[in-house]
């Protein structure tokens, strides 16, 4: 499994735009193959961030996505205008560990 990371400072004039952009992203992204989720947050550190985390599959499914997105943008060259910086990381999951209240100490136990 694959995360990709994106940390997004809108501009502030274009975060309300920006906002409507993701959503209508969400929807692109909700049905493409190899998804397996996808979040955003607020940054609780800097008000002006935004992160997106999303799970996929294999990097090949990362990578389509990641075309179709270049074609989406280029056809809005108003999205480029809302973005001031943003930043890329994907990782390689390793480990993905589940559980409710009870397996909390087993899994810290193991962690020893």
């Amino acid at each position: 499994m694959i995360a990709v990371i994106l940390e997004i400072y809108p501009t502030q004039s274009g975060k309300e735009a920006f906002t409507a952009l993701a959503e209508r992203l969400l929807v692109m992204i909700s049905g493409h193959r190899g998804l397996v989720s996808i979040e955003r947050f607020q940054s609780l550190m800097d008000e002006h961030k935004l992160l997106s985390l999303s799970f996929w599959l294999t990097r090949e499914d990362v990578q389509q996505w990641h075309r179709h997105l270049q074609q989406e943008l280029s056809q809005d060259p108003a999205a480029k205008a809302l973005i001031r910086h943003y930043r890329v990381r994907t990782a390689l999951v390793e480990r993905d560990h589940a559980g409710d209240h009870r397996h909390i100490d087993a899994y810290f136990d193991h962690l020893a």
